[in-house]
């Protein structure tokens, strides 16, 4: 099973997000930033059998999981007859984007509204499978604009650092300016574990409720980086 737990925890009320410069620190206990080339994370581990693992959203239910735009899709896949080499995301009947191997993790920008979402794994002898269908009710796009920092380090504009949420998902806005060279990545770590890497210098997403010690790192294009963390208590 993964390793960090994403299932929806639905609250009432609203998040107020403001945009705030958090001081860029340097913060090697908390985060490694590693350079080189960019590889999908997500804590997500394949089942044991052939099949899927659902980080986020949570495994497929009966009801719609809730979610802002654009949003984060985890998943990790095994396959009966051999090493899996790609897998699909497919909404509405429509394929939207694929990623290369398992496991998925990959930003997904839908319109508001109902979707219904399916990943198709592919292994090496060309045999593909379905995931059970599930759906997703996103709720509109309520990210903050959020600027470059002046200086070197990160400016996280949400989640607020230690705050809390009462939305049944945690917007994830930041952007990097690198400390010696262009930003090459930026990376999102929760609790130890580095939930993924988004090119360039920002990250755009959404989880499924996220809860503990969050970093976000932007390594330059010369491998250093820097970081910011801070706390966030889930929901309120």
């Amino acid at each position: 099973m993964h390793t960090w737990n994403v299932r929806a925890m639905f609250c009432a009320g609203l998040v107020v997000v403001a945009c705030a410069c958090v001081v860029s620190i340097f913060s090697p206990g908390a985060v490694q930033a590693a350079g080189g080339a960019l590889q999908p994370y997500g804590g997500c581990v394949a089942p044991s059998t052939q099949g899927f693992d659902f980080c986020n959203p949570g495994e497929p239910n009966s009801f719609a999981w809730e979610t802002s735009t654009p949003f984060q899709v985890i998943a990790a896949a095994t396959s009966g007859t051999g090493q899996v080499s790609l897998i699909e995301l497919w909404a509405d009947g429509k394929k939207v984007t694929q990623a290369n191997g398992t496991p998925f993790d990959e930003t997904v920008n839908l319109s508001a509204g109902l979707h219904t979402l399916t990943l198709v794994e592919q292994d090496a002898t060309g045999t593909e499978f379905k995931s059970a269908p599930f759906q997703l009710s996103v709720q509109g796009n309520d990210h903050p604009t959020c600027d470059a920092p002046s200086k070197p380090g990160v400016n996280v504009c949400a989640p607020y650092p230690g705050g809390c949420n009462t939305e049944p998902w945690v917007d994830f806005d930041a952007v990097g300016k690198g400390a010696s060279g262009s930003v090459n990545h930026m990376e999102l770590w929760i609790a130890g574990n580095k939930i993924a890497n988004f090119p360039g210098d920002r990250i755009s997403t959404s989880l499924i409720m996220a809860d503990g010690e969050i970093g976000i790192v932007e390594v330059d294009s010369k491998g250093n980086s820097l970081s910011s963390s801070f706390f966030f208590s889930g929901p309120c």
